[in-house]
């Protein structure tokens, strides 16, 4: 298992890994196992990654709350990355700051030359 899987969104190309928010814009069922707990639309937090390989050039991502089957050697399967987008959410400490109390006195900023 890797840390991260690059998806290529036309000329972009961004790196999944575990805790972030993607979309699924591809609810078909899986294509190995014919289950689809998927639903278009809705927003998923990234578990952990498949590395890509030889049979999965793309690799795999596996979702919070969407478990999969498990192969004979004890792999569990993931879901392809294209059928997601990226969904752009702050880090807690960037909210955290911006919601801080203004302070008292005036902050002056740069220097004056």
């Amino acid at each position: 298992m890797g840390a991260a899987v690059l998806v290529h969104w036309g000329s972009l190309v961004i790196a999944l890994g575990p805790g972030d928010y993607v979309e699924c814009v591809d609810a078909r069922p899986h294509g190995h196992y014919l289950i689809a707990p998927l639903q278009a639309g809705q927003v998923y937090i990234v578990r952990s990654v498949i590395a890509p390989d030889e049979k999965f050039p793309a690799g795999g991502i596996r979702l919070e709350g969407v478990p999969m089957p498990v192969s004979p050697r004890n792999i569990e399967a993931g879901w392809a990355p294209r059928r997601f987008r990226p969904v752009y959410r702050p880090k807690a400490s960037l909210i955290e700051s911006l919601l801080a109390p203004a302070p008292s006195a005036p902050v002056r900023v740069g220097s004056r030359r």
